[in-house]
């Protein structure tokens, strides 16, 4: 969920969703925390309190059943908002958010005083839902690749959405930086390690992408695309 409410820095961008007016007087007095790699954020059952913006690094979020399996959910990029859910009610956490980088810097917001600000800012408000939805869409999307495509196509899919949503625009190719390790990008699709590998080196051989430890390059969008 993105709100782009803190200042913007030449290292570490933020994608503008929310006016950059609201930057300083709505969001920026509020504390900045900062966690290391695999620290948790916060966990699953515990008291659902606090909203958080992320401000450097990425956060994932994922649950865990009752038999002991981790389900990874979504990855949270500098701009995106996360733990929304206790504005909609949720006094316990439904699951987990854990620190995916080295350096994690997000700004903690008490959840009456974000629900203060949603009441007096009609703007930040409607922006609020309208993100509500795009995340629930997601989620059904989720739902929908888990139980109708295979693992080939979730990862194609995952590739064209995370391009789509967070990449830039090289030429006619398109760039995800800092991509996940293939162990992260298993556990987001529902696949293994190995088979993720499989695949992505299969794409790579057909030459529609290219990929290192710093970035994935998509060079063809329209044949994934097609395949997805």
């Amino acid at each position: 969920m993105n709100i782009s409410t803190l200042p913007q820095t030449p290292t570490n961008p933020i994608p503008n969703t929310f006016s950059r007016d609201l930057d300083v007087s709505v969001f920026g007095s509020f504390p900045v925390k900062q966690y290391s790699k695999n620290e948790y954020i916060y966990c699953q059952n515990c008291d659902a309190n606090s909203v958080y913006f992320l401000e450097e690094g990425r956060v994932i979020l994922g649950s865990q059943s009752s038999d002991g399996r981790t389900t990874m959910t979504e990855v949270n990029y500098p701009g995106d908002l996360f733990g929304e859910l206790s504005i909609l009610g949720d006094t316990t956490r439904n699951g987990f958010a854990k620190a995916l980088d080295s350096k994690i810097k997000l700004r903690v917001i008490p959840k009456d005083e974000f629900l203060e600000v949603l009441l007096q800012d009609n703007q930040i408000k409607l922006q609020f839902f309208e993100v509500l939805g795009r995340r629930m869409r997601k989620v059904n999307r989720k739902i929908e690749d888990l139980i109708v495509r295979d693992a080939r196509s979730r990862i194609i899919g995952y590739l064209i959405h995370t391009a789509e949503e967070k990449g830039q625009k090289v030429g006619f190719e398109m760039m995800i930086k800092n991509p996940l390790r293939h162990q992260d990008i298993a556990d987001l699709t529902g696949t293994s390690r190995q088979t993720t590998t499989t695949i992505l080196n299969e794409l790579k051989q057909m030459n529609l992408i290219n990929i290192d430890r710093r970035r994935i390059l998509i060079r063809d969008m329209d044949t994934l695309k097609s395949m997805h």
